[in-house]
């Protein structure tokens, strides 16, 4: 069932073409808010509509988390599930409520909402039209909740930083060649940065997304 419960803040966007339009939505990093990515809506394309997303579960020193943070980079069967399943009941409440089209729908996320955005796009992938995964790691798919078959040619942007102290350069690889066996269409990008976003790598993200809204 559609559900738009979670937290977020919706901006129209500031150019109209028709009366739906692309949509993008944000996902923050552990212990932040739906503020975290606002900073950047206003260098997004002019016609898409933009949706930061709150993270549902409080964190312990302060902001928000997305699941219970795993040392071993990984997740169990049921927090795919219960992230998947909820961001696509976000997204299809978000389709029913603001005039956005349900064919155009992308998902953004840095460190942990890189997870959100990387599991939802491989586990709902007929309500994901491309996603861009930043600094974080894909889990294992323990429980067969990604439609693999599904999500064969869905574009993707991962990015990382070589020197990340956070979530090391080996998770980002691993990512990348997982998302190469289930193939999508992946776009991989390194950076000589920490657990950042640099300059660059905003610039090959917006390029990407240009591109693909264009197509």
């Amino acid at each position: 069932m559609p559900d738009l419960s979670l937290h977020h803040i919706y901006i129209p966007p500031r150019l109209l073409a028709q009366d739906s339009s692309p949509a993008i939505f944000l996902f923050h990093g552990l212990g932040s808010d739906e503020y975290e990515l606002l900073a950047l809506a206003s260098d997004l394309p002019d016609e898409l509509a933009v949706i930061s997303v709150r993270a549902p579960f409080p964190y312990e020193i302060g902001g928000y988390k997305w699941y219970d943070r795993d040392p071993t980079f990984n997740l169990n069967p049921t927090a795919v599930a219960e992230i998947s399943g909820r961001m696509g009941e976000f997204l299809a409440g978000a389709v029913e409520e603001y005039p956005i089209d349900a064919e155009r729908l992308y998902l953004f996320g840095f460190s942990m909402g890189s997870v959100v955005a990387m599991t939802t796009m491989l586990a709902v992938p007929d309500r994901v039209a491309g996603a861009i995964a930043l600094s974080g790691f894909l889990p294992e798919d323990n429980g067969n909740h990604y439609q693999v078959s599904e999500a064969r040619g869905k574009p993707i942007f991962v990015g990382h930083g070589i020197q990340d102290p956070v979530v090391p350069i080996a998770m980002g690889r691993a990512a990348r060649e997982r998302l190469l066996e289930y193939g999508v269409d992946l776009t991989y990008r390194e950076y000589p940065v920490e657990h950042t976003l640099s300059e660059e790598e905003w610039a090959d993200v917006r390029a990407w997304l240009a591109s693909r809204l264009q197509g």
